[in-house]
């Protein structure tokens, strides 16, 4: 009887060995799907962060670098107002073009040209200037009151600060007019005072 038992038992095991496979992943696999998933979109994620912080860093540095840009190019229109007084004084009279003035002062060409200027259009403006002088000679601004209110140097394009110009006072204050408003206003309040609005 045991014998015959064991037979029976061992047709049930058998039996079991025929079961049809195992349908679907084992939990296991299923877990590392989930974590593969987790960590791709994680991966996404940061990769859209450091974009984010990269594009920020630069338009954070490109703005430092237009601020230090007009920063020089207001030094060398500093430079420019001391030259012009250095002019009248050594001359007895109003300076009426910066192309005397920077002779008289023994000036470089280089102080002529604005840091904002293009590298590659600096070497054909070597003839030229980047600033302007306001002629100051058919009438003597200094009989006027509040001469700090009247311009003397300024950018001659809007181009090399991308939309504005530095201008410097009678006075030797300096500060930046964006678009050119201000002289744009002040050119149309004053139609006596010949002033040359800045170009492109």
């Amino acid at each position: 009887m045991g014998y015959r038992s064991s037979n029976r038992s061992m047709r049930v095991i058998g039996a079991t060995s025929a079961c049809p496979p195992f349908v679907g992943k084992p939990m296991f696999m299923k877990e590392n799907s989930f974590f593969k998933r987790r960590l791709i979109t994680w991966i996404a994620v940061g990769i859209v962060c450091l974009c984010l912080v990269a594009i920020a860093l630069y338009f954070n540095l490109r703005t430092n670098e237009r601020d230090a840009i007009r920063i020089a190019c207001q030094r060398n229109l500093q430079v420019l107002y001391h030259a012009v007084l250095l002019y009248q004084n050594d001359h007895k009279q109003v300076a009426r073009d910066l192309h005397s003035v920077m002779k008289n002062a023994d000036a470089p060409k280089s102080l002529a040209i604005c840091p904002g200027c293009a590298k590659d259009q600096a070497n054909h403006r070597q003839s030229t200037l980047d600033y302007i002088l306001v002629d100051w000679s058919s009438q003597d601004p200094q009989t006027k009151e509040n001469t700090e209110k009247y311009p003397l140097i300024f950018d001659a394009r809007l181009s090399n600060h991308q939309g504005g110009v530095n201008v410097i006072m009678l006075d030797g204050s300096a500060f930046w007019d964006a678009g050119a408003k201000w002289l744009r206003t002040f050119a149309s309040e004053h139609p006596e005072i010949s002033i040359t609005v800045p170009g492109e």
